[in-house]
């Protein structure tokens, strides 16, 4: 229990330092006080934020960035980021449940963005068209989204189909069907040649 309160006094003294200073991240030098300040931090979240991040943790390993209101693991698995917020700073009520963001490494075609524009709002392309991002409440609706961004990009699936074929899946997910779609990438994420 001492070490404990110890570990968490540290970590409260590292926060006050950071804010003193400014900084709205930590680094931490080891990986147990990352852990700590992990686990410090997202017991003061919400609940569904918390329970995202405790399964991204499990999922994971600890994240890479620690910030009061964001945690960041890069290059896990095939995505190159993923974020996970308690509630996204500025976002209006229909995306104040939006708490996860991941990315991957995918040139986009600058005349290919308008179309994904049009698939869905939850799309992103970085400015430099390099890396494409979903934002959802879980990563299964990411991996549906990214995978249908693939599809529109490849010529495959107009904006429409894609839309309509996301919308359905959902509702056959919420039936408890499945869909190889929700399971992970479909393609491997390829950087700008």
């Amino acid at each position: 229990m001492r070490d404990h309160l110890g570990r968490l006094a540290a970590i409260g003294a590292a926060l006050l330092l950071a804010a003193a200073g400014g900084c709205r991240t930590v680094k931490m030098s080891t990986p147990q006080q990352r852990q700590d300040l992990t686990e410090a931090i997202i017991g003061e979240w919400a609940e569904p934020a918390r329970l995202l991040a405790a399964k991204l943790i499990e999922e994971y390993g600890p994240p890479d960035r620690v910030e009061p209101s964001r945690l960041v693991w890069n290059d896990k698995h095939l995505w190159k980021k993923i974020s996970v917020w308690d509630g996204i700073p500025g976002s209006g009520p229909e995306e104040g449940a939006y708490l996860l963001e991941q990315t991957v490494s995918y040139p986009v075609p600058a005349q290919k963005r308008p179309d994904l524009a049009a698939f869905s709002d939850d799309i992103r392309v970085s400015g430099d068209g390099a890396e494409l991002s979903a934002r959802s409440v879980s990563e299964d609706r990411n991996f549906l989204a990214v995978n249908l961004a693939d599809e529109i990009v490849q010529g495959i699936k107009t904006p429409a189909e894609a839309r309509r074929f996301y919308d359905m899946t959902l509702l056959l997910k919420a039936a408890g069907k499945s869909s190889e779609f929700t399971q992970g990438l479909l393609f491997l994420p390829r950087p700008r040649p």
